[in-house]
């Protein structure tokens, strides 16, 4: 069973904890603690991180790929932000708690 760090996690979402932080500091901050929490999954790596499409109208905040078990985690999976610029938009809840599987 992984191991997560409470207090490196507390530390983590600090920064969009903070008043008055900002939403992408605020999305800064839960990117990586999700990275964090999913990287202790034995065989589960980021391969992408904030990486726009080609068009500039989609961003992909994490790509992880489970690269332990052929029958284990989806094979590749992360979070995108919805929408184009720099805002912070909803995560989509389509699959899971609070990201979008593919």
């Amino acid at each position: 069973m992984a191991t997560i760090d409470a207090g490196l996690m507390v530390r983590l979402l600090a920064p969009g904890d903070a008043e008055g932080a900002s939403n992408a500091v605020k999305g800064q901050a839960l990117e990586k603690a999700i990275r964090y929490a999913f990287e202790q999954i034995p065989g589960v790596t980021c391969y992408m991180q904030d990486e726009r499409n080609a068009f500039e109208t989609e961003e992909v905040d994490l790509l992880f790929a489970n690269v332990a078990h052929e029958d284990g985690l989806a094979r590749f999976f992360g979070s995108r932000r919805r929408g184009v610029g720099d805002r912070l938009t909803k995560l989509s809840t389509r699959v899971g708690a609070g990201f979008e599987c593919w």
